[in-house]
């Protein structure tokens, strides 16, 4: 499906819809932030390490200070959690910044986006004044993608967008596949952005990253987000991984101060914190499962997914995504309505994966209502 209403800016860009507005929430529903259960967000349950905290705490006054506008102490530990080189990272104010710099720099004039999934790459393609082509994936496929329709739309673009593991899906393209689609996008002269947002959620996640690819490969960036797995959304904190040609031009076309300086600190402090990342997956992994055959004995329609949120099928339950979503919010439980994904509509929700406590709370609340 090709999108050919938004070219040159001529249709009006979409506003941003995403889950996490807490303020809206306490005020729509009368809860203190504190007492409301955010399930509409994908963040580590286990909330920051101990040592991010410690650290930030112990350097408060550093906000008198500029931040490095070079990121170097962050720029050199996520060089080296993710082996590559540091002239191959770029790093950003979470990595929507970054999706919003590189379409404004390169100015693709035909996009492939694969949905449903984050909405920010067609609102950027919108700002950026492209025409957009679109593959909608598809319920009855459980929502994978299918590489052969991917390869096929790749003639005439100039960018291609593919989130491993999509969001708000789930699922996860297997290496083999994801590095296939990437030398097609070499050999066909088309920009792969890959979002690996949630990719540090999986055990195995240094054996799907195309980092080490992206650093070697003119055509290719890689986008990491430490807001989800290290729970610090409020800092603000993401990364992309390229060419250093790219790296170098992007960094001239930025704001200098755009991460600030205790996200800095954060980050580098976070990427050292081994037996955290291990205890968040091995959590993930447990309250994931315990979840969805939760979900799955309320009469609901889970679809299995990689990461730490699960896509969920309402529609045999008579209710609406907008309507359950007002349900549980008076309740104190706030949900991803997926009404404002293409391809999903009302009859799906998100769910974010949280402690036994956070979730046990969460079926229950839906036994209620359902």
């Amino acid at each position: 499906m090709v999108d050919r209403g938004i070219v040159g800016g001529s249709r009006e860009i979409e506003p941003a819809v995403h889950g996490g507005n807490w303020q809206e929430a306490a005020l729509l529903y009368g809860y203190a932030p504190e007492d409301m259960l955010d399930f509409s967000t994908n963040i580590n349950p286990l909330g920051p390490p101990a040592a991010v905290l410690d650290c930030l705490h112990r350097n408060l006054n550093a906000i008198q200070r500029y931040p490095d506008p070079e990121s170097f102490c962050f720029r050199t530990s996520l060089a080296a959690y993710l082996g590559v080189g540091i002239e191959n990272v770029l790093a950003g104010n979470g990595a929507v910044e970054i999706i919003y710099l590189l379409l404004q720099t390169l100015r693709p004039r035909r996009v492939l986006i694969v949905e449903p999934t984050f909405s920010e790459y067609r609102r950027t393609a919108q700002i950026a004044g492209a025409e957009i082509t679109t593959i909608l994936l598809r319920p009855q496929d459980g929502f994978h993608l299918d590489p052969a329709a991917f390869l096929k739309n790749l003639s005439g673009l100039d960018l291609a967008f593919l989130c491993n593991p999509n969001n708000p899906t789930g699922n996860l393209i297997s290496s083999d596949i994801l590095q296939d689609l990437a030398e097609a996008c070499y050999h066909q002269g088309v920009f792969l952005v890959v979002d690996e947002s949630f990719l540090d959620f999986l055990p195995d996640w240094s054996e799907l990253t195309l980092c080490r690819r992206a650093a070697i490969t003119g055509n290719l960036l890689v986008l990491r987000s430490l807001t989800k797995f290290f729970a610090l959304p409020g800092l603000r904190l993401g990364a992309a991984v390229t060419s250093s040609q790219l790296v170098s031009r992007l960094h001239r076309a930025r704001d200098p101060w755009s991460v600030n300086i205790l996200a800095q600190m954060a980050g580098e402090v976070a990427l050292k914190e081994y037996a955290y990342m291990e205890r968040s997956r091995d959590l993930i992994r447990q309250e994931k499962e315990y979840l969805f055959m939760g979900l799955v004995a309320s009469g609901l329609k889970p679809f299995p997914a990689a990461a730490n949120f699960i896509l969920v099928d309402i529609s045999a339950s008579g209710w609406t995504s907008p309507n359950l979503a007002q349900a549980t919010g008076q309740r104190g439980i706030l949900i991803r309505d997926c009404s404002s994904f293409p391809g999903l509509g009302p009859d799906y929700i998100r769910l974010a994966v949280k402690d036994r406590a956070a979730n046990a709370t969460l079926l229950r609340v839906l036994e209620e209502i359902l």
